[in-house]
């Protein structure tokens, strides 16, 4: 089987963070008896990828477990992708700040280690 890639920036990450958190909450319910079939989750890399976002500061999307089976079921009745929304507002590249790390501009939340009082 081929090595996952990890994913590199910050609208990847979201896109990972949603999927596996869809993923787990898939797999939650085929446990519970209330789905059968489907995708097989990969449990440790969903949890993996759930916790290297929280460290980023990314969480999933309220509406990631919907889009997931919506994707599903698009999938299922032979209709292209839905392309998914990207981040907002943007954030700027690493190089453009002294910080070094990606964030939101307006907000100076980080996606990665703890901005110091030097930078």
């Amino acid at each position: 089987m081929k090595q996952p890639r990890d994913p590199e920036t910050p609208n990847e990450w979201q896109l990972a963070v949603d999927a596996a958190d869809a993923c787990l909450a898939l797999d939650a319910a085929r446990q519970y008896g209330l789905v059968a079939g489907g995708p097989k989750v990969d449990v440790e890399r969903a949890l993996w990828i759930v916790a290297q976002g929280k460290l980023r500061g990314i969480q999933p999307r309220p509406d990631a477990i919907k889009n997931f089976l919506a994707e599903i079921m698009r999938q299922d009745l032979g209709l292209p992708p839905k392309t998914p929304p990207p981040l907002a507002p943007a954030l700027h590249v690493a190089g453009d700040c002294p910080c070094g790390f990606w964030h939101n501009p307006e907000s100076s939340r980080l996606i990665g280690r703890p901005r110091t009082e030097a930078a």
